[in-house]
């Protein structure tokens, strides 16, 4: 941006001076057509270089209000293409580009230059991707859609108790976990099972299980410490 605006500068420098040195030649009456006509050149050249340095050649364009405040910053550093929009007080508030993997994203600010919210479709996994932060810059939402046409819903914080929704063409489900990432309940759905299931807080623990198996088969289940389920209440195909 410095050596674009040194450029700009010396040109209108240059340009000025040939202005100049035309009105006092001018003013003289010493000045013969050729030499007009040469200063004439020189000015066309100058304005053409010019245009040059900006619309081809530059590496970043700001646009400015007329208090001088940036607005907006179009730039690529580093293989990052990037388009930044300011606020009135020069502060980010959007972002939009490509990183250097072309993953498209959209990046929103709050006033204390905090992302809030960002939307992208990364590279891998692959599939369009919603991020909401909280102040302290933490995804508390994410909403995903991959390749393989199954949707992801997170809530919470992916380090603390999260709720997360799943579904894809033949399943669905609910998980819920705990402050220890461990989890505690889950639903799950598909053509031939809906379990509803509930964890205790010991690492190979099933406390209570309660669902329709094959179709047709509801059971309560409990699962004790060693692991071995034990039907509590069920029905097999004959009623019982």
């Amino acid at each position: 941006l410095n050596r674009a605006e040194k450029w700009n500068q010396g040109q209108r420098v240059a340009a000025a001076i040939v202005s100049l040195g035309i009105a006092v030649l001018l003013l003289s009456g010493t000045l013969p057509p050729a030499a007009l006509t040469a200063f004439a050149l020189v000015i066309v050249a100058i304005s053409l270089l010019t245009i040059k340095r900006k619309v081809l050649e530059a590496e970043m364009f700001v646009l400015n209000d007329k208090a001088g405040n940036h607005r907006a910053v179009l730039s690529s550093m580093e293989n990052n293409i990037t388009l930044h929009f300011f606020g009135a007080r020069s502060d980010a508030r959007l972002s939009l580009g490509l990183t250097p993997k072309d993953e498209p994203y959209l990046t929103f600010f709050d006033p204390s230059l905090q992302p809030r919210a960002a939307l992208m479709i990364p590279a891998e996994p692959g599939g369009p991707t919603l991020n909401l932060f909280g102040n302290d810059g933490t995804v508390y939402l994410q909403c995903r859609v991959s390749e393989d046409r199954a949707s992801t819903i997170c809530l919470g914080s992916p380090e603390h108790a999260q709720l997360m929704v799943v579904a894809d063409d033949t399943r669905q489900g609910i998980t819920i976990t705990d402050e220890h990432n461990k989890l505690r309940a889950a639903l799950h759905v598909d053509p031939k099972t809906a379990v509803v299931r509930l964890e205790g807080t010991r690492a190979a623990e099933t406390s209570a299980e309660l669902g329709v198996y094959d179709e047709a088969l509801p059971a309560l289940l409990y699962r004790s410490k060693s692991g071995n389920p034990l039907v509590v209440l069920g029905a097999d195909k004959g009623g019982s």
